[in-house]
């Protein structure tokens, strides 16, 4: 009898676990209230990026370890719709975009970490770290009251 207690106990433990975990993946930061908002100091009509600096693994010398980089550079700059182009005939147009003015620039602070409010947009955002370190330029769609997080991973010496 014991036995079909903890059997029983363990499948509503796992229930409520992946119920909850279920729960947790459907609300997104769209979902955010005016009091979560306010916690966040978000500004109304704002949209917030956040993100770390880090290396990028497939560039990285044998045996070394990943880390992240305080004093970054990181440039926000506006998407111009450049035209568009179809990858078939079957398939709807796409807008290509160019990278336009900078609009923002922030460092990284400790562990690499960083922050940026924006308005409602697309945009490029890139980093920068020292004269050789870099990332591709990274597309990005804020919406307002939404958080976005990035990881920007450095290629070195190249």
């Amino acid at each position: 009898m014991k036995r079909w207690v903890v059997i029983g106990s363990v499948i509503t433990l796992v229930t409520v676990l992946v119920c909850g975990g279920v729960a947790c993946w459907w609300l997104s930061p769209g979902d955010l209230g005016t009091d979560d908002l306010d916690r966040l100091g978000l500004e109304p009509g704002k949209g917030r990026v956040i993100g770390v600096v880090t290396d990028k693994k497939e560039f990285l010398p044998p045996g070394a370890t990943l880390q992240t980089y305080e004093g970054a550079s990181i440039s926000v700059c506006e998407a111009v719709q450049a035209g568009t182009y179809k990858l078939s005939e079957e398939e709807p147009e796409r807008i290509n975009y160019d990278v336009g003015e900078m609009v923002a620039e922030v460092k990284s602070g400790e562990d690499g970490y960083w922050q940026v409010d924006l308005d409602p947009g697309r945009y490029f955002i890139r980093a920068f770290y020292g004269e050789r370190s870099y990332t591709g330029d990274i597309f990005i769609e804020v919406k307002e009251g939404e958080v976005e997080h990035l990881s920007l991973e450095l290629i070195h010496g190249v």
